[in-house]
């Protein structure tokens, strides 16, 4: 494990509260705009379509905990780390950092998410195990 993809993103002002601060849902976003950034940089799809059956990747399980206020204007950094990758499920640290010298850290989180599909006969969402090449591109990222 431990492969790793950063991004920077300058903080709107549609993402503050009336205090100048990020709400703290934008952080979730960003969460998932990271990861999306890194399945495509790894060759992986965040959709698939196969016929008529869809592949994606629902959260299982999501969580931040906030340490440094991060204000309109500010430049973040956005790590993401491949902790753990199962049969059918990835989990990802990501960690939030101000762009500048002391680069403070601001929050961290935690995602888990699961390869699915949905089932053409019933149309539910079934987790589904990783295909051949999938873990390797994880790996090899």
């Amino acid at each position: 494990m431990g492969a790793e993809f950063e991004t920077k993103r300058k903080i709107e002002f549609s993402e503050t509260d009336m205090a100048g601060i990020v709400h703290f849902s934008n952080f979730f976003r960003w969460m998932e705009t990271v990861e999306n950034q890194f399945l495509e940089s790894v060759g992986l799809p965040v959709v698939k379509q196969d016929g008529d059956i869809f592949y994606g990747w629902p959260r299982r399980k999501a969580s931040f905990d906030f340490k440094v206020p991060v204000r309109y204007g500010d430049t973040v950094r956005l790590k993401l780390t491949v902790k753990e990758i199962r049969i059918r499920s990835v989990r990802y640290a990501v960690t939030v950092r101000l762009d500048t010298p002391e680069a403070p850290l601001c929050a961290r989180g935690e995602m888990t998410t699961v390869w699915t599909r949905i089932n053409p006969n019933n149309g539910q969402i079934e987790s589904v195990p990783f295909p051949d090449g999938m873990v390797e591109k994880f790996e090899g990222a």
